[in-house]
């Protein structure tokens, strides 16, 4: 009997487990978890836009510049208040992209406007004010993807008269375009990219239109240097001593190696012009590189620096499969342009496989070089030593040949030679979790990524240098 009950116990509890686990099973997921809800002004807005355009509706995203947001808050009539353009679409017509914008009283919001484009993406917006008259115009690039891309560049004033809420004061087919001050009278100006054939060859115009009257008026154009076939990046900034606007367009070949042009608004001239260095060098001749990386402002003066690839003397990268140097190791070299020459900010040298870059002061360029094992993740640097010597032409040389200030003859030049000096410092990268294995065995930890970690090892050779550890954990970038 005793058996009877313990048996018609584990009977009871099993039927109890089984009711529980197949109703946790069964229930819905949606039924467990809610959406959260909007509080405060947020939920205002959204119950403005879904009274302007319904319930039902996709939301979309610019997918390139500095907004990224589907709802876009931003003051752009100078009230004071923050005004919200919403880019959508809805369900049954999704190649349709919509803008609506939602303004303020103070206390109500509500739709001003509400726009249907012809394009199923927004590429880019911005505002600026084109006109000087205190109000910026809504920038729009809208994009279509069916066969061709196509670009279409629109600017839009509030208007009451249309029935949009929306007048377009611009509209053009462009490839890429730049949003600047181009001639410095502090009024924001619009230049236009456009590709062109010419001659039976491809070219890039670039055209510049200022909105001082309020309409858009040609007032500059220049063509891309022909070596560039597609654009990338595009940035500017300002010569010191003229404040002239540079542009610097960064872009592509053909054989997909990245170059720079560099376009100069002179403000004397009211014209463009290419900037030419010394020796009659175009930018885009110096900045061909194979690495696929664009100019910027590296050291936070405002001013744009141009990557410069060059090669490390007496340097080697040794692959997975080869134990012998199968290419020197490249190494940027962040230049600005000064006059007619291009000075050095900083070199960088990127180990691009293993996820880090180091920043090295051009005092130190020219006094290292280094072994890159990209099978072990070791990159090694030694001392470097080297000597010149006049180098001869092989034509005869006349009689009584003046020296120079440096020593030697016309027709002269120098030939320097290379000889790699001790080990100074090697940096390794791994993603073995084993921390204790390497410190133990001389390494010290400088930084982490999400894939590696990063040691450093210096010898006495190095250490003789001041080489530290904090001074390549300051190098490190990650």
């Amino acid at each position: 009997m005793k058996r009877f009950f313990i048996v018609l116990l584990f009977v009871l509890t099993f039927a109890v487990l089984g009711v529980i686990v197949f109703n946790t099973e069964f229930t819905s997921v949606d039924a467990l978890i809610r959406p959260p809800r909007i509080e405060g002004e947020n939920n205002e807005i959204k119950t403005a836009f879904e009274t302007a355009v319904g319930e039902k509706y996709i939301l979309k995203s610019p997918l390139s510049g500095e907004y990224r947001s589907s709802f876009i808050r931003t003051d752009f009539d100078g009230d004071g208040e923050e005004e919200v353009v919403v880019f959508y679409c809805y369900p049954d017509a999704v190649d349709v992209v919509r803008m609506n914008i939602l303004d303020t009283d103070g206390e109500i919001w509500q739709s001003v406007a509400d726009l249907e484009s012809n394009y199923n993406d927004v590429y880019q917006i911005s505002f600026s004010d084109l006109d000087r008259d205190s109000i910026k115009e809504i920038i729009v690039c809208w994009r279509n993807f069916e066969t061709d891309i196509s670009n279409r560049l629109e600017v839009y004033k509030i208007s009451s008269a249309e029935i949009s809420g929306l007048k377009s004061i611009f509209s053009k087919n462009h490839y890429k375009f730049f949003v600047c001050d181009v001639d410095a009278d502090l009024q924001t100006d619009i230049i236009v990219f456009e590709k062109s054939s010419s001659n039976g060859s491809n070219e890039i115009n670039g055209v510049y239109y200022e909105f001082s009257k309020g309409v858009p008026n040609i007032a500059g154009e220049f063509i891309v240097d022909h070596s560039i076939s597609s654009i990338g990046e595009i940035s500017s900034d300002r010569e010191p001593e003229t404040d002239n606007l540079r542009i610097y367009i960064d872009g592509y070949k053909i054989d997909s190696v990245m170059t720079t042009d560099v376009v100069r608004w002179n403000n004397l001239t009211g014209a463009f012009q290419h900037i030419m260095l010394a020796g009659s060098n175009s930018v885009s001749v110096l900045a061909s590189r194979n690495t696929n990386i664009n100019c910027r402002d590296v050291d936070g003066d405002s001013a744009i620096n141009i990557p410069i690839e060059e090669h490390i003397p007496e340097s080697g990268v040794i692959s997975a499969d080869s134990t012998e140097k199968i290419q020197p190791q490249t190494v940027l070299r962040w230049s600005y342009i000064d006059g007619a020459d291009m000075n050095a900010v900083t070199y960088e040298l990127i180990n691009g496989k293993f996820g880090y870059s180091l920043i090295i002061n051009p005092e130190y360029f020219g006094k290292f070089t280094v072994e890159n094992d990209i099978s072990s993740g070791t990159l090694t640097f030694y001392e470097l030593y080297y000597e010149e010597e006049p180098k001869k032409d092989k034509k005869p040389k006349k009689k009584e040949t003046p020296f120079d200030e440096f020593g030697l003859q016309e027709n002269e030049s120098v030939q320097t030679y290379y000889r790699k000096g001790e080990e100074l410092f090697t940096i390794f990268a791994t993603n073995d979790t084993t921390y204790g294995a390497y410190e133990f065995s001389g390494y010290k930890h400088i930084g982490a990524s999400d894939n590696f970690d990063y040691y450093c090892f210096i010898t006495d050779t190095g250490k003789g240098y001041s080489i530290t550890k904090e001074l390549i954990k300051s190098m490190l970038i990650v």
